[in-house]
């Protein structure tokens, strides 16, 4: 009797470890293909990634939410950039949400895509769902269009955000990313009615004007003054559009 119990308790022993290094590999295999418990999986499509790679952190109102899989490139030359959220932050995934790819706010060497909620509520995200990415402008347009004063408080956050990045940037490079963001904006402006056009005009060209008018004195110090000709000219042209 003696004999079998030990003999049981070898066989149960092999068995338990057995089952424990199956249960290990399992798990190995979930880490590996990038399975996640607590987490909501959603694919957002973008024309151009920035420099965006995967382990990228995915951002909320200034607060990592989670973290970027993967990125694919597809023959419509389309990359589908693939989340893992934290579930604790699902609520924030809906159809009224926005995703961006923007600058790391806590790590200036990095980059990030950030989730925006352009209005309250809305029909949750499924898990996996694929939604289209957006840009800065497409998000502004869009919350000034709906809620004035949300729109506002945003504008002036991002406004925050775009001349402390301008601050680190040579006088070279401050003449590029002010030339980009004019003609990106008047490309957004573009789609939108004349009185659209006119409340976010009024709001953000007096904004470039201030940094294009920071910029010029700079350059006037350095004998380089009309290098901000063209983008004075061209932000002339976004108040007609």
């Amino acid at each position: 009797m003696v004999m079998l119990t030990i003999l049981n308790y070898l066989v149960l022993r092999k068995y338990s470890a057995m089952v424990n290094r199956l249960i290990l590999i399992f798990f190995i295999g979930l880490v590996l293909t990038g399975f996640g418990f607590g987490t909501e999986k959603i694919h957002v499509r973008f024309e151009s990634v920035n420099g965006l790679v995967a382990k990228d952190r995915v951002m909320f109102d200034g607060t990592a939410i989670g973290n970027v899989k993967k990125i694919s490139y597809g023959d419509d030359g389309i990359f589908t950039v693939s989340l893992s959220i934290s579930n604790d932050f699902k609520d924030f995934l809906t159809e009224h949400s926005r995703f961006t790819i923007v600058s790391d706010p806590h790590d200036g060497s990095r980059m990030a895509v950030e989730v925006m909620k352009v209005r309250i509520g809305g029909t949750p995200l499924k898990n996996g769902s694929s939604v289209e990415g957006s840009n800065k402008y497409q998000v502004l347009l869009e919350m000034m269009k709906d809620d004035a004063k949300d729109g506002i408080g945003f504008l002036k956050k991002e406004y925050q955000r775009f001349s402390n990045e301008l601050k680190s940037l040579s006088e070279h490079e401050k003449v590029t990313k002010l030339k980009e963001t004019i003609a990106r904006l008047g490309q957004e402006l573009a789609k939108e009615s004349r009185e659209t056009r006119d409340k976010i005009a009024s709001e953000i060209i007096p904004m470039l004007e201030k940094e294009i008018e920071a910029l010029r004195e700079e350059l006037e110090a350095l004998g380089r003054g009309e290098e901000v000709e063209p983008l004075e000219k061209e932000l002339e042209k976004i108040k007609y559009i």
